[in-house]
């Protein structure tokens, strides 16, 4: 998944990248659904989304978000990030994404934002000086908070939008991720209790971010590690879904 605007590609009207934005998810999963049921007589292909990085941060905010009415069947993300408050706190590593959103960005508008925004040394300046601004959020707590699928605040009696999760949502972590670190989740043995359980977390003790090399020679691998994690999920959701079985899936019986 590639936020618009970023890797080149074109933006139309003044809608320029926002990772809070969950309606372009929404729109190409509505389309590929619909597609499918064209092309399928039951509609029983699977439709699985797969977000890395701020990807992943937007994927799992647009499956709490849309709760029930999500279009998506699974969804993984890999090295994102559940409460966005947390994982900006780290700033002093944000140094390289924070040049890179600054040039996508200086492509496609010039502002006074754009201006201020070029002192701008890491995310977090980058997102105060910038989307903020731009995008009128009321503040850098307002936008982080309607950025992360746990962003929202909570009471005894609201236990966020992420318990609305309807679907499978695997979220994969390294511990020594060096831009998220694993507070990202919160309290992670009530994370996947929230809801109908549907909620599944994989932390492991090393892998970076967006990584997981293998071998002595990592290129030969490239990213295989995640790839076949994320298939191997979507796999066993869709085999869960067509078995005559009593296997049931928290929130769904098949």
């Amino acid at each position: 998944m590639v936020t618009r605007g970023l890797g080149d590609s074109p933006i139309l009207g003044d809608n320029i990248l926002h990772f809070a934005r969950t309606k372009d998810v929404e729109a190409a999963a509505r389309a590929l659904k619909s597609a499918i049921r064209e092309v399928s007589d039951d509609g029983g292909l699977l439709l699985s989304g797969v977000g890395y990085s701020m990807g992943a941060i937007t994927l799992a905010n647009y499956v709490a978000t849309s709760g029930a009415q999500c279009d998506l069947d699974a969804a993984v993300t890999i090295s994102g990030a559940l409460d966005t408050r947390a994982a900006f706190h780290n700033e002093s590593v944000e140094r390289y994404p924070a040049q890179l959103l600054r040039e996508q960005n200086s492509k496609q508008v010039v502002t006074a934002a754009i201006q201020e925004s070029i002192k701008a040394a890491t995310l977090v300046d980058f997102d105060r000086t910038f989307f903020v601004p731009y995008h009128d959020f009321d503040s850098l707590e307002d936008y982080y908070s309607r950025l992360g699928a746990m962003g929202d605040f909570v009471s005894y009696d609201n236990p966020g939008r992420i318990a609305n999760v309807s679907i499978p949502l695997l979220c994969v972590h390294s511990l020594d991720d060096p831009v998220g670190y694993w507070g990202v989740y919160r309290d992670p043995e009530s994370v996947v209790h929230l809801g109908k359980g549907n909620t599944v977390l994989l932390f492991t003790k090393r892998g970076g971010h967006v990584g997981w090399p293998l071998g002595i020679n990592p290129s030969i691998e490239a990213w295989k590690w995640m790839s076949d994690i994320a298939s191997s999920f979507a796999e066993a959701v869709d085999i869960a879904r067509k078995e005559d079985s009593d296997i049931i899936i928290p929130g769904k019986t098949y």
